[in-house]
């Protein structure tokens, strides 16, 4: 788990805690699973969960290290532009690694993530973020 901060077209600034595994499954390929909750503002006790998966394709064999795009599809339980439902959308992230401890393969990851559900596109920004590979 990790902080994450970030904003998003649907619901402004926002902060919480982020969950990823990527894996390794192919040279410069990795099939990532995880979860994340978020909240949008400290006076409101609106929060969100999300659980995605997808694989990410690197730029270098050097995961830790690499620019990156990857895409897949994910669950949230919380869309405020769509009613509060809940909802299934697909997803496409881009950004770039930055190597922090070898000894853990732990990495600095700012993301720009687009969302698409129901004919609706929202777009993330998130410039704390990390990561983990295996």
């Amino acid at each position: 788990m990790s902080p994450v901060t970030g904003y998003s077209s649907l619901y402004g600034f926002y902060y919480g805690l982020d969950g990823r595994a990527d894996f390794e499954i192919a040279p410069q390929w990795q099939l990532g699973v995880g979860g994340g909750l978020a909240l949008s503002d400290l006076e409101s006790d609106k929060s969100k969960f999300e659980l995605v998966v997808g694989p990410t394709y690197n730029f270098s064999e050097d995961f830790s290290n690499s620019f990156f795009v990857g895409f897949g599809v994910g669950y949230s339980n919380r869309y405020p532009t769509f009613e509060d439902t809940e909802k299934a959308f697909g997803y496409v992230d881009f950004g770039k690694r930055f190597l922090i401890s070898e000894e853990y393969n732990l990495s600095y990851k700012p993301t720009v993530s687009v969302r698409y559900s129901e004919g609706k596109s929202s777009f993330m920004v998130s410039p704390l973020s990390f990561s983990m590979s295996f």
